[in-house]
């Protein structure tokens, strides 16, 4: 309980067109775990190639398995991919 921690996700853009830095990843669902709520990419991502997006977390006070689930959002705010993390808090 308690502990802070991050999690870098990398996302390859199999598509066809290039990801622009308006696209951004946001948390919808599940367990925020004082994550932010929204993070913007870095830089564009062409067909092909990939970025990584760190978040940092803090576990919830509970005890229990514990999902939180993101989205990756395009430049006109439509989400397109689902993805989420999921841990296990236990007492120490």
């Amino acid at each position: 309980p308690e502990e802070t921690f991050k999690v870098t996700w990398t996302l390859e853009n199999t598509g066809s067109s290039t990801w622009t830095s308006n696209y951004y990843i946001e948390f919808f669902a599940g367990e925020q775990m004082g994550a932010v709520e929204k993070v913007q990419l870095p830089y564009p991502v062409a067909p092909g190639t990939n970025v990584q997006i760190s978040v940092d977390f803090k576990t919830p006070n509970t005890e229990g398995v514990k999902r939180s689930d993101w989205r990756l959002v395009n430049a006109n705010d439509v989400s397109f991919f689902e993805f989420y993390i999921i841990i296990e808090v236990e007492k120490p």
